[in-house]
């Protein structure tokens, strides 16, 4: 194993520190006195997965002097090259170059995970382990953090999120939202630590008038990706996603015209390094692992939307030899998925892992059983090709109650036993998760806060005041629906929104 240093470098002397610590035998050596030739900087770019840019020392006084920021953009990838050939001191540190893999800087997760390391995250919540996320090669946090919640919480309390995030080992964030607050508040979180984290950005998720609007206008695109770099403090996006394809439909418009054209631009660019999909549609899905352009996916798992339980021993329709078109257990389409994905090397990240919450709490689980969390990510876990849970968070505790799975006992891991004597079936359709996928809204109802109030207040014998009053707080309410059904036509699990909003409306109104 090769270790490339300057050794007056500090986050130098803090790697080869660990390397010892962690009985790392490695030969050194000295980045100036021996700088990288043009063949090994090609070969080590090839195999980083790294935009060339980050091979540079962007901090460094060479970089400076030569005003490279302003020059590499107009420089091709031979001219870089050379010019990083020509001075070690313009090539950052340190770079560990393995057999199947070059790390260039130091970040102790990555270089952990690369090497097969076991670390813990401090606060004693014990080790977090890493995936390979498919052929990006990338390696994540087996538990992730779906960000999506933080748009009703303050910038203070989204770093507190972050915070406690990443002190556990996390290392990978979703950010489909177009709120320009929530984008500005997980910047100011990130700020300072940007290359810790590996970030899925969403091309197609864009603000308009006020609200979220999902959209293949490439100009659209172009300036809501835009607003998504500067807000987030970054100048690129580890993982591109192509947005939210349920329907043969939204599947033509982004991969059959200028949309997917500007997606390939962006990571010619090296403005995205890696090209995704985010859908909730086993069948999308599938097109997407077959595609070849897609290197991973996000996509909706948990056991509700998988499995109708009919035996006591539900993982064993998990072995990959036990994938058969007529599996009883998972949904065909959705078993034939995980098995492609696996086949194709297209890692997936997870979302909707706890069913918008519902899972934990028997009247409103479609098992009459309530589950942990722990349990929600374990089955998650278990699935072929999932890399990481993307476990939405509201403060610190509920970031280490999904950290607590790396430390659960097998028995608190175990969702099989508990899902086999149920006498309820999976759901998927129907069942609002509160994804915000409905908007917009013409009369500005944020629909899934609503939805979300009224399974709440709908649980209990009367309305809880504590309910009321958040209800209450929102700027539209139920009763201003129109019955357009416009958002039903977006909505991925076929809720009837514009009965709900009835309901909601004689619910509140003490009609029942």
């Amino acid at each position: 194993m090769l270790f490339i240093e300057y050794p007056n470098c500090t986050t130098c002397q803090k790697a080869r520190k660990w390397l010892a610590a962690n009985g790392t035998a490695f030969q050194s050596r000295h980045i100036k006195d021996e700088p990288p030739t043009v063949e090994e900087l090609k070969d080590w770019h090839g195999r980083s997965g790294l935009p060339l840019k980050k091979f540079f020392n962007t901090s460094g006084l060479k970089y400076k002097e030569l005003a490279l920021k302003d020059k590499l953009p107009g420089m091709d990838e031979e001219g870089q090259l050379a010019l990083l050939a020509s001075d070690g001191l313009l090539v950052k540190r340190p770079i560990l170059v393995g057999d199947d893999f070059v790390l260039v800087g130091f970040r102790e997760a990555e270089w952990a995970a690369a090497l097969g390391v076991k670390t813990g995250g401090r606060g004693g919540m014990g080790p977090m382990k890493y995936r390979r996320l498919g052929k990006t090669g990338l390696m994540v946090s087996e538990i992730g953090f779906g960000a999506e919640w933080m748009e009703r919480h303050t910038a203070g309390e989204c770093k507190a999120v972050l915070d406690r995030a990443e002190a556990l080992g996390i290392n990978i964030l979703d950010c489909w939202m177009s709120n320009p607050e929530v984008r500005d508040s997980l910047g100011q979180a990130l700020s300072g630590r940007r290359d810790r984290w590996y970030i899925q950005g969403h091309i197609g998720s864009t603000w308009q008038d006020g609200q979220y609007v999902r959209t293949r206008d490439v100009e659209k695109c172009r300036t809501a990706f835009e607003d998504l770099l500067a807000r987030l403090q970054t100048d690129y996006i580890d993982l591109g996603m192509i947005h939210f394809v349920d329907t043969e439909r939204d599947w033509d418009a982004a991969m059959n015209g200028p949309y997917i054209e500007y997606v390939r631009e962006l990571k010619a660019r090296g403005k995205i390094r890696h090209i995704g999909m985010s859908t909730h549609n086993p069948i999308m899905a599938k097109k997407a692992a077959e595609h070849g352009a897609v290197e991973m996916l996000l996509f909706s798992v948990n056991p509700a939307f998988d499995m109708h339980p009919t035996t006591d021993d539900l993982d064993t329709y998990f072995d990959l030899e036990n994938y058969r078109a007529d599996l009883g257990g998972i949904d065909p389409q959705r078993a034939e998925l995980y098995k492609l994905c696996e086949q194709n090397d297209v890692g997936i990240t997870v979302m909707k892992p706890y069913a918008g919450g519902r899972l934990f709490d028997e009247k409103r689980s479609p098992f009459g059983v309530a589950l942990t969390p722990a349990q929600c990510i374990h089955y998650c876990l278990t699935r072929p090709a999932v890399a990481s849970v993307l476990a939405g968070y509201d403060t610190p505790e509920h970031v280490e109650q999904a950290v607590a799975y790396e430390t659960a006992c097998d028995a608190e891991k175990d969702y099989a036993s508990v899902l086999a004597h149920t006498p309820k079936h999976t759901f998927g359709q129907g069942e609002c998760t509160y994804c915000g996928h409905c908007k917009p809204c013409p009369v500005n109802i944020d629909i899934a806060m609503v939805n979300k109030y009224y399974d709440l207040a709908s649980m209990q014998p009367e309305v809880p005041a504590a309910v009321r009053a958040h209800y209450d707080a929102l700027e539209h309410h139920a009763d201003e629906c129109v019955g357009c059904k416009g958002c039903e036509s977006r909505c991925p699990f076929g809720v009837r929104i514009a009965e709900r909003m009835a309901k909601t409306v004689r619910l509140f109104q003490g009609e029942g």
